[in-house]
């Protein structure tokens, strides 16, 4: 393993990783990562969501984000996400 590195169930950082080591798999991760959050599903809930992820070809955890995200939105918690496109032509007229 590389340099700052270690197996089995080790964290460690290095140039701005976060290593963690799983099983002989080795994951770098930004040490600004999200923070993780882990609760239960019940089963029929969680192979739903797993096909709708496929569907949209798309992780379990980033189909759950959207869909977190959108009712976050909708309810007025969180802003709308701004799109590539969105802030380029922002940056234009600030520049203009």
């Amino acid at each position: 393993m590389g340099e700052g590195q270690q197996d089995g169930a080790r964290h460690t950082h290095a140039e701005g990783l976060t290593v963690i080591g799983v099983s002989h798999i080795v994951y770098d991760v930004p040490s600004s990562a999200d923070t993780m959050v882990s609760f239960r599903l019940p089963d029929d809930v969680l192979k739903a969501a797993d096909r709708a992820a496929k569907d949209e070809d798309r992780t379990r955890s980033s189909w759950i984000l959207r869909v977190l995200r959108e009712r976050l939105v909708r309810q007025g918690y969180l802003p709308p996400l701004e799109t590539p496109r969105a802030a380029a032509n922002r940056t234009e007229r600030e520049e203009d």
